[in-house]
């Protein structure tokens, strides 16, 4: 009774070690997981290709995270490749490229490259905040406007889109946190700082950085950094 139990036990055992394992996000060097205002790639297991380049204002271990979550819920290329190779056991590795320089100009530029290069990225469109690459057929916008009109506002839902678009927002160095500029809402501070306003906010929701800066609704004497600046070296600089 004894031998049975041990050799049911062992086949327990071995039928475990052989089930798929599921893959993770890791990012390549770990010990670079506190670095922000980074251009990235992304590549998997399987084939060790990057097949995405983004950026990131935040810290890389919170983006990777971000990407693996978002891959569970939204329906994207890139968010179909994660979870496809995730789901079959191999991991998605992010690789920093550049950090500490101007993420706009430089994730356009790294997909322009790659893509004349023969890479096969998943980026729906050529990089920046809201440049243009991703073109919708007519099929797509005609259904985005059946879908969307008729559909009214509610007066709280407008009251509420008006103070925040007219609302004053104070502007931070996020490498020292000192003070350096008012605007009287988020749409003219992205105006002075060629960024879209939207990314403003969602930094201040966030708490986190906006490129070189930190925004908030609040006036104070100083905004506490949040994370080291890393400078990029003086070859990677070079344009």
């Amino acid at each position: 009774m004894e031998l049975d139990n041990q050799q049911r036990s062992s086949e327990q055992e071995n039928v475990q070690r052989s089930s798929p394992r599921r893959g993770v996000g890791r990012l390549e060097k770990p010990e670079m997981a506190g670095l922000c205002n980074c251009v990235y790639g992304l590549k998997d297991t399987r084939d060790n290709k990057i097949r995405y380049i983004g950026k990131t204002d935040c810290a890389l271990r919170k983006r990777i995270r971000e990407h693996v979550q978002d891959s569970r819920r939204m329906n994207n290329k890139n968010c179909r490749w994660i979870f496809g190779r995730i789901d079959r056991g191999y991991d998605i590795i992010l690789i920093p490229i550049m950090c500490g320089i101007d993420t706009l100009k430089w994730e356009k530029r790294f997909i322009r490259n790659l893509r004349r290069r023969g890479f096969q990225l998943l980026n729906m469109t050529d990089g920046g905040d809201g440049v243009p690459g991703n073109k919708q057929s007519d099929e797509t916008k005609l259904k985005k406007s059946i879908a969307l009109s008729g559909k009214k506002k509610s007066a709280v839902h407008i009251q509420k889109m008006r103070e925040a678009s007219s609302k004053e927002v104070f502007m931070y160095s996020r490498f020292t946190g000192e003070f350096l500029d008012r605007f009287s809402s988020t749409k003219e501070a992205g105006k002075s700082i060629n960024m879209d306003y939207t990314g403003i906010s969602s930094s201040m929701k966030r708490k986190g950085n906006c490129g070189d800066y930190r925004f908030s609704y609040e006036k104070l004497d100083s905004m506490p950094v949040k994370v080291k600046h890393f400078s990029p070296t003086s070859e990677n600089a070079k344009s």
